[in-house]
């Protein structure tokens, strides 16, 4: 009954989608049939959601008294219901996650929180940043995770996993740790503007940004050399790498227009 705010496959059935929505609800569609089958209560407006393939599990990002803070939670959706611990942020911010991975990030203004996916919200490594961060995007095999700001920097950790904090938290106001170990993290910048989005390749070999230039960029992640696709017309807001054919990338703009890019020519 209110704006639809993502949209994803459904991992334990893949004839099936699960939308979230401003009006507090999960809704599980069978989208060739177009019927809604199932309707999960949240009760707080969802602004963006992963979902776990093995522990059939959420992690939404919602608004918090009505937009003046937001939590991250996790959902069962074989029960049904929250878990029992959330995260407190500023604002209800982007999540990244495998859908079958071992860690799930988001972003606060300054601060990037990564932890360790179960049943509740574990404790959160705290990687903090002199500028705000605009978006973020976890690599496949979870060996690099990158982040844009809005200077135009794109930050990158890697071998991260043995920075993320084992223990779980008790409670919402638990505090985020910061590591005593920093994972190794370098910098690109080519973006004149915010950052507006990331993804890896499937092999990690590549991150490809996007922002307000209109310029889809392909970071060779082993050189840190760009390659550009320019003059697409809009700014990039939104980009999605096919995991069955890594030749293909789809970009979404501000204009509300949708392009598929073929990586291997370089052309739309």
């Amino acid at each position: 009954t209110a704006e639809v705010t993502c949209v994803a496959l459904n991992p334990a059935d893949p004839s099936q989608v699960i939308s979230a929505s401003l009006d507090g609800t999960l809704r599980l569609w069978d989208y060739t049939a177009g019927t809604c089958l199932h309707v999960y209560a949240v009760r707080e407006a969802v602004r963006h959601m992963v979902i776990h393939a093995h522990l059939s599990q959420a992690y939404l990002s919602i608004d918090w008294r009505d937009g003046q803070s937001g939590r991250v939670i996790s959902y069962s959706l074989l029960k049904g219901r929250a878990g029992a611990s959330a995260m407190k942020t500023r604002a209800a911010g982007p999540l990244a996650m495998q859908p079958r991975g071992t860690l799930v990030a988001t972003i606060d203004r300054h601060s990037l929180f990564v932890w360790r996916t179960g049943p509740e919200i574990s404790q959160p490594l705290n990687l903090h940043h002199t500028k705000p961060y605009t978006c973020l995007a976890i690599s496949a095999d979870e060996s690099v995770l990158a982040a844009g700001d809005v200077s135009g920097r794109i930050l990158i950790w890697r071998d991260l996993t043995h920075a993320v904090p084992v223990a779980s938290r008790t409670g919402q106001h638990s505090g985020k740790q910061q590591p005593q170990v920093p994972p190794v993290l370098s910098t690109l910048h080519w973006h004149s503007g915010p950052v507006g989005c990331l993804t890896f390749s499937p092999d990690t070999t590549f991150l490809r940004s996007g922002g307000r230039e209109g310029v889809l960029v392909s970071w060779q992640l082993d050189s840190n050399r760009p390659q550009f696709l320019p003059r697409l017309g809009a700014p990039i807001v939104g980009l999605e790498q096919c995991v069955h054919d890594p030749a293909m990338l789809l970009m979404r703009q501000a204009d509300n227009t949708l392009r598929l890019v073929n990586l291997a020519s370089n052309q739309v």
